[in-house]
């Protein structure tokens, strides 16, 4: 029923603590863990595995794209809607804006940063950040943003009150908007009352990325893309290749499912696994439209080429698919595998699209991949997960140092560069200094404070930085996973280790949450 492992907590030096199960874990918060079945997660026991596309099996070169995407945002504001052409300034003067999981207060025109409760625990102004006697003035005594129940219950935007940006593709959006309220104060003399350009932006986005831009050749983004690829894209490894067909030869029923239209993503699936890449799945889901896949009841359509026909009652191995929905994708799956109720895990890199929806609306297990992990670095506890890809056959670099602290990371410089704010600091925690806020400084979410690290907790499985780093895994390997609810569980899932911010702010501030 129940296995105890007890832990002896050391933080200096750092110990990386072995057991007998050949589970491994550090750094927890707790001298003795109740573990039941349920806070072990094995692949193994999946009967098929989804892969979501861009961001997931597909690694693109992040700042390329950050750069493209702002450019053809930008550019369309200034020619279509009269936009000073001072947006055309480079997206590196404010990276540190382009920051995964900030939300913007449409209205007001600020950009904020949220606890797991709601309350404000960072903030700006345009690109200026706030003071605390302002956060104070606009989101009153507890900083609690008043949309935040909006946003718990939907992981999604809400009209004009609210965007959110917690995708890469999005993440530019942040710098557009900051700069758009910059130059707004700057004309007036003064910040506004209410700021109405967000229409403005969510037009240009929709020219960029719109699915018909790509057979068009419009809209500035795919263009590119269809052009160069190899700047914007990363090809998959040998390894990732090699793990994906090992898949279907253990008879796991594999599919990939993503929201991109069928050209777009043909186009990308050739570059980053090659022509063979029809090889690798029993089915695939295009222009999936996530999140609502995984509620509504669109029916499947037939492809024929690029072009949707009409809708399908049956589906068909080796089948290939526009939009429908997942109930119907599971019943296909139960017949395929012979299961009544079939085990299904989704491997995907948004929390609105894929993680919070497929946990609570289908109920599969979840493998987030989040490349914030790597950017931060971690200290390994899963000391079996290797990345040295070229090693000449020694032992991996991390099996040897396992007893020290270890960053392993093959992020390039400026990337990494771009995933680290120094303004906003972590995705994960926010370590705001505690004397701005004496009383209010403790919480249950202690090591995990942030809304975005709250949700990977409560909906998410495990995560991982990408897909590399469990290549090399036996399948039925048994990794710790996220204890919903749990204090003392709250960053167990993530693999190979947990990100640095999360233990260097549980060492320096004893675990307590703090906000401004």
């Amino acid at each position: 029923m129940y296995k105890t492992f007890t832990v002896t907590v050391k933080f200096v030096p750092r110990i990386l603590c072995r057991c007998k199960t050949g589970l491994s874990f550090s750094d927890l918060s707790v001298h003795t863990l109740a573990m039941d079945a349920a806070h072990l997660f094995s692949l193994a026991d999946s009967d098929a595995f989804g892969f979501d596309l861009d961001h997931t099996l597909a690694k693109f070169n992040l700042v390329e794209n950050f750069r493209l995407t702002y450019s053809c945002v930008a550019e369309y504001l200034i020619s279509e809607r009269g936009y000073s052409s001072e947006l055309r300034q480079d997206l590196n003067i404010h990276k540190d804006f382009c920051t995964k999981g900030l939300v913007l207060d449409t209205p007001k025109g600020n950009i904020l940063k949220l606890a797991y409760d709601g309350t404000v625990l960072r903030a700006s102004h345009g690109t200026r950040m706030m003071q605390r006697s302002e956060v104070l003035e606009l989101y009153g005594d507890t900083k609690v943003w008043e949309h935040f129940s909006y946003l718990r219950d939907n992981f999604n935007s809400d009209g004009n009150n609210f965007r959110i940006f917690e995708n890469y593709f999005d993440m530019p959006g942040i710098v557009i908007s900051a700069r758009i309220v910059d130059i707004i104060d700057k004309k007036a003399g003064k910040p506004q009352e209410k700021y109405t350009f967000w229409e403005d932006v969510i037009s240009g986005f929709i020219n960029a990325y719109r699915y018909q831009s790509f057979s068009e050749n419009s809209g500035g983004y795919f263009p590119e893309l269809k052009k160069s690829p190899e700047l914007y894209y990363r090809k998959c490894s040998a390894k990732a290749k090699n793990w994906l067909k090992s898949l279907r030869e253990q008879k796991k029923f594999v599919f990939l499912m993503t929201s991109s239209f069928v050209d777009f993503a043909t186009h990308t699936l050739e570059f980053v696994l090659g022509e063979d890449w029809k090889s690798y799945f029993d089915l695939c889901v295009f222009y999936a439209r996530k999140p609502s896949f995984f509620e509504d009841k669109r029916p499947f359509l037939r492809l024929d080429g690029n072009l949707e026909k009409e809708p399908l009652t049956d589906l068909q191995l080796h089948g290939h698919y526009s939009q429908g929905n997942a109930e119907e994708l599971s019943k296909f799956i139960g017949k395929v595998t012979g299961k009544s109720d079939p085990k299904i895990v989704y491997f995907g890199d948004s929390v609105r699209s894929d993680v919070f929806p497929t946990k609570s609306k289908v109920n599969w297990n979840v493998v987030l991949i989040i490349e914030e992990m790597e950017a931060e670095g971690y200290t390994l506890h899963d000391v079996n997960v290797s990345r040295d890809a070229d090693n000449d056959g020694e032992e991996p670099r991390h099996k040897r140092r396992r007893h020290e602290d270890v960053c392993l990371s093959t992020l390039d410089p400026l990337e990494k560069d771009y995933l680290l704010s120094k303004e906003w600091g972590s995705f994960f925690t926010d370590k705001a200094n505690p004397r701005l806020d004496p009383d209010n400084h403790k919480g249950p979410h202690r090591h995990m404070n942030t809304f975005w690290g709250w949700a990977i907790s409560q909906y998410s499985d495990i995560a991982i930085p990408n897909i590399e780093y469990i290549t090399e895994l036996p399948l039925d390997h048994k990794f710790w996973s996220f204890g919903p609810g749990s204090r003392s569980q709250d960053m167990l899932g993530f693999h190979p280790g947990v990100p640095l911010s999360l233990q260097k702010y549980e060492q320096e501030n004893d675990g307590c949450v703090t906000k401004i």
